[in-house]
């Protein structure tokens, strides 16, 4: 089970955390810690993300990480 930290709210969303400049790995890493799913799109670092950080999501999203 996913622990609910301060960023996770009762209905099991949580906000996006901000992974740009991040090496795709280290992003992949976060998100999945957050309790999200990741589509990668490109190696390197990371450029952006959607659903965007800052944004709420259902827990189990897939978020797509552009990178380059």
């Amino acid at each position: 089970s996913i622990p609910l930290g301060p960023d996770t709210t009762a209905r099991g969303r949580q906000i996006v955390p901000g992974v740009r400049g991040n090496s795709v790995r280290r992003a992949a890493y976060t998100l999945h810690r957050r309790g999200f799913h990741v589509s990668l799109q490109g190696t390197g670092i990371v450029t952006h993300t959607s659903p965007a950080a800052g944004d709420s999501a259902q827990l189990g999203t897939i978020v797509t990480v552009w990178a380059e």
